[in-house]
């Protein structure tokens, strides 16, 4: 009998080290659209003080609804690549040994949950949005990951129009009728303009994927300022220089809009 104890003894160093390596196990591929960020010191000098806003998923890869989640996240960073001028995906493994400390700063109580930090964040532990409402289970059909990921791309849009202060390196999500000269039709050789409804995501969409095309201005006019947008004489005869250099001229609707008082 002593041998056969002696063999079963030593499969326990063997099993836990199997554990421990699951435990640091990353759920997203090294080369992918994830970044997964270890230790409190990589932590800080990615999110604090940064221009960009920062969506991170605090996981552990040995819970099973993480698992079940990270296909979908994966996929919404791939989906939302052109915005990382404006704004990042990033995991914490909570299950790795070297983010404990972090993810107790944090108070991550359950997993996964996912936070939004906004621009040039001070180093503090109640600085993350908290996500209320999202559904992180499911079957993980295409179309759930479809649902979630323009749940999270409207939650980011959100973020990053309440930034008080933006880089001037940041697109407009929004009309400035007060300023339309800011528009500079002008300087670009491509532009779009989209009409939409007033809590429509469309425009703010838009103009974020088309960060890859910098000479490509996206230009977003409301319901309620399609009246003063067709009256602005300077914004008009932009768009008439414009097209007369034979640059493309872009129209999206969600709904035709009217200017009020009828056509």
């Amino acid at each position: 009998m002593e041998p056969r104890n002696i063999v079963v003894l030593s499969l326990v160093p063997l099993l836990l080290s199997a554990v421990a390596r699951v435990a640091c196990e990353s759920l997203y591929a090294a080369n992918g659209d994830v970044l997964e960020l270890r230790g409190e010191a990589e932590f800080s000098s990615a999110l604090y003080r940064s221009s960009s806003v920062w969506l991170v998923e605090f996981y552990a890869s040995t819970c099973g609804h993480c698992r079940q989640y990270a296909p979908i996240y994966s996929a919404h960073a791939t989906d939302v690549k052109a915005w990382t001028p404006v704004a990042k995906v990033a995991s914490v493994n909570c299950a790795d040994d070297s983010n404990l400390g972090l993810c107790s700063a944090h108070k991550i109580s359950s997993v996964p949950d996912i936070r939004l930090f906004p621009i040039h964040q001070g180093n503090t532990t109640s600085d993350g949005r908290l996500f209320t409402g999202i559904p992180l289970h499911g079957d993980g059909s295409k179309s759930e990951s479809a649902d979630k990921s323009s749940y999270l791309r409207q939650r980011m849009i959100d973020v990053i129009k309440d930034q008080a202060v933006k880089p001037s390196t940041w697109p407009s999500l929004q009309f400035d009728g007060k300023h339309p000269a800011e528009l500079a039709f002008d300087k670009a050789s491509k532009f779009g303009i989209v009409f939409q409804e007033s809590k429509s995501y469309l425009g703010a969409e838009l103009s974020l994927d088309l960060l890859v095309c910098p000479s490509v201005k996206v230009h977003i006019v409301t319901d309620d300022e399609v009246g003063a947008f067709l009256s602005n004489a300077h914004i008009l005869n932009a768009i008439h220089r414009t097209i007369g250099r034979h640059n493309m001229l872009l129209w999206r609707y969600e709904s035709p809009p009217s200017p009020r008082g009828g056509r």
